[in-house]
């Protein structure tokens, strides 16, 4: 009888698990998504468990990003029209702002034009922004009590420039198409600040732009074009109002060990100087190193 109550006391024991990781804790758990795709689910059923009530739909449209913000001026090369003027490729030019306009100037710091209260570069293969790095669609900049800079781009692309910073790309292909999704569907669901959606940072996801895109997370992206989370018919993304946010779990085994390292971002807020006929710098970003195949989630 003792042998019993003591079975039937181990069996109705309550094992409580405290853990946290990095991030806002809302949305999925990366390191969750990578534990489904190793355990052989698809990205759709990976989004299924972490987004209730939501269903996957398709939108195009863009995204502004907020690069940097303050006084100053911000150099960048590669674009090949800024403010109705031709620019040479090969050369470098920065948006200053003057008073409550903005001007062009060469990397010299001569004024070629003035562009009114914003101007807008454009450039066919990727615009470097000093400091920052390249990307893909329009670099705008607006006066507005110093200056805004920020780079309008094609969701798809948005995307392309998020994955590869906020998964390691050596992940299983399912995790990085279920970042794909959830990444597209913050970016057109977001609106940050007056005259962009999000930030490039952790406030909002981080964003580097062309130069850190890889291989396998563009793929991911392309299988997943268009792609995002609709709630009845609007783009979904866990708030108090939205369906329920999601609640990290983890798989794991006996063997399996959660491992995680941190990921130190420099960010500048304020970009002055101009750049030099080879482009800004890139060195700013650092790069997560994955967890070996062996190891399994952690919530």
């Amino acid at each position: 009888m003792a042998a019993m109550a003591g079975a039937s006391s181990a069996a109705a024991a309550k094992w409580v698990i405290h853990g946290r990781g990095f991030g806002h804790g809302v949305g999925m758990s990366q390191y969750g998504a990578y534990g489904y795709a190793k355990h052989g689910r698809d990205y759709k059923s990976i989004l299924k468990h972490y987004y209730r009530h939501t269903r996957i739909g398709n939108a195009d449209g863009s995204v502004k990003v907020l690069l940097a913000s303050g006084r100053g001026s911000v150099g960048f090369a590669n674009a090949h029209k800024a403010c109705g003027k031709r620019l040479h490729r090969g050369r470098g030019y920065a948006f200053a702002e003057s008073g409550s306009r903005v001007i062009l100037e060469s990397g010299r710091g001569r004024r070629i034009t003035k562009c009114g209260r914003s101007g807008t570069a454009k450039g066919g293969h990727g615009i470097q922004v000093s400091g920052k790095g390249t990307y893909r669609g329009k670099l705008i900049a607006k006066a507005s009590g110093g200056l805004l800079v920020v780079n309008k781009v094609s969701l798809d692309d948005y995307t392309r420039g998020v994955v590869a910073n906020e998964m390691p790309s050596s992940w299983p292909q399912n995790a990085l198409r279920a970042q794909a999704v959830a990444a597209r569907s913050f970016g057109l669901s977001s609106h940050a600040g007056h005259g962009f959606n999000v930030y490039d940072d952790t406030r909002s996801q981080v964003y580097a732009g062309k130069g850190s895109e890889t291989k396998a997370t563009n793929k991911a992206v392309r299988e997943t074009s268009g792609q995002i989370l609709r709630y009845h018919s609007r783009p979904s993304w866990p708030s108090s109002s939205r369906p329920r946010a999601a609640r990290t779990r983890a798989i794991s085994s006996r063997s399996d060990r959660a491992r995680s390292r941190t990921c130190s971002r420099s960010r500048t807020r304020t970009t002055t100087g101009l750049p030099t006929t080879r482009g800004p710098s890139t060195s700013r970003r650092a790069r997560w190193n994955p967890p070996s195949a062996a190891s399994s989630v952690a919530a």
